[in-house]
């Protein structure tokens, strides 16, 4: 009895080798639905493997992996070339694999300092899963609509139930503009046309129209979060970390006058200071409700027009005068001062002596 020969079942194809091997664009369009992005990623990093010296190589494989998954051109037209078969003439891949490079290159160099200054990794790994998973989200429903022509889709819909920030948002909108100017050369260019032959022209219109939607539900959302972003609320600076720069005059041999606390200024409405060295009197008048704040050697709100300084001829008799009376009974004598009042700048320094503040 003769014995059965045996039979073997015929291997199945699998990721690149299952791909139509005849027509660029299909077989990028293969790429797209049906590769696994895990050999996406293999491809781009096996490219810069084979491509830069060690220390490049550092820096741009320590981009975060989803960076490596999402490029299905690119690694596309780098396997088509590596099975020996030439890119269509206008599909210019350089300039955009260049770009990627950089891109991955600076996300590498993120990546390397924040490990560096192990500042909060937990929450940078979440910011990038949700990335990926927003993308994930979108990628599915495209490719829903090229096994179905399901356009039951919303890119903001998906970004919200996410809680995408504004930045994720605009790096939807970088990743998926390339496409749509592609889309949108179809009519006038005949390889990337022929890339698209599969589909009828209320497909490619619809698949046109989807793309553009994504884009602009994307900026949507991004303006959307920037408008609804809580403004920063400045934590006010206290009293003593306002003054710790600032320059004046503790006490006057010359004159016998000596400086009020400095700490008053804060909050005051109006603040009588001396120049011992020009014999300068000066009244600075707050332009604020909250009064004086000082920031290194210089006063903050003030009021100009209404804030004034004059010489004093005969500094002992007005220092004497002054010294122990009322602001009002001050500013009068002032008002009598023979010299032409002028605008003070706002800056105070070690000659100066704080004569009277008021709130």
């Amino acid at each position: 009895m003769k014995s059965k020969k045996k039979t073997y079942a015929r291997r199945i194809a699998r990721g690149y080798d299952a791909a139509p091997q005849s027509d660029f664009f299909e077989f990028k369009d293969y790429v797209r639905t049906d590769v696994d992005p895990k050999l996406i990623s293999d491809t781009l990093k096996e490219y810069v493997k084979n491509r830069y010296d060690k220390q490049i190589q550092k820096q741009i494989l320590a981009a975060p992996e989803w960076r490596f998954k999402l490029p299905y051109h690119i690694a596309a037209s780098i396997e088509w070339e590596a099975r020996d078969n030439q890119l269509p003439a206008k599909w210019n891949i350089n300039n955009q694999l260049e770009s990627l490079m950089f891109e991955l290159m600076e996300a590498g160099k993120e990546e390397i300092q924040k490990k560096i200054e192990e500042s909060r990794p937990v929450t940078v790994t979440k910011i990038d899963k949700k990335l990926a998973t927003i993308f994930e989200s979108i990628e599915q429903a495209l490719d829903d609509f090229y096994r179905t022509g399901t356009l039951d889709f919303s890119a903001y819909e998906i970004m919200s139930k996410h809680m995408a920030t504004a930045p994720q948002a605009k790096s939807v909108v970088d990743f998926y503009a390339p496409l749509h100017k592609e889309l949108l050369a179809i009519k006038t260019d005949p390889d990337i046309a022929e890339g698209y032959a599969h589909l009828s022209t209320r497909s490619k219109n619809q698949y046109i129209s989807l793309i553009k939607s994504i884009i602009d539900d994307a900026k949507k959302f991004s303006e959307v979060k920037k408008a609804s972003r809580r403004p920063r609320v400045t934590k006010p600076k206290t009293i003593d970390s306002q003054l710790k720069n600032l320059q004046w005059m503790k006490e006057s041999p010359q004159y016998k006058i000596a400086s009020v606390d400095p700490k008053k200024i804060i909050g005051a409405n109006s603040l009588l200071v001396f120049d011992t060295r020009k014999r300068i009197v000066i009244e600075y008048i707050s332009a604020s409700d909250s009064g004086f704040a000082v920031k290194g050697t210089t006063l903050q709100n003030v009021d100009f027009e209404k804030s004034s300084q004059r010489m004093v001829r005969k500094p002992d008799e007005f220092l004497t005068a002054i010294t122990k009376t009322t602001l009002a009974r001050t500013r009068k004598i002032i008002s009598g001062l023979t010299t032409k009042p002028k605008s003070p700048n706002a800056r105070i320094n070690g000659d100066y002596i704080l004569l009277k503040v008021s709130k």
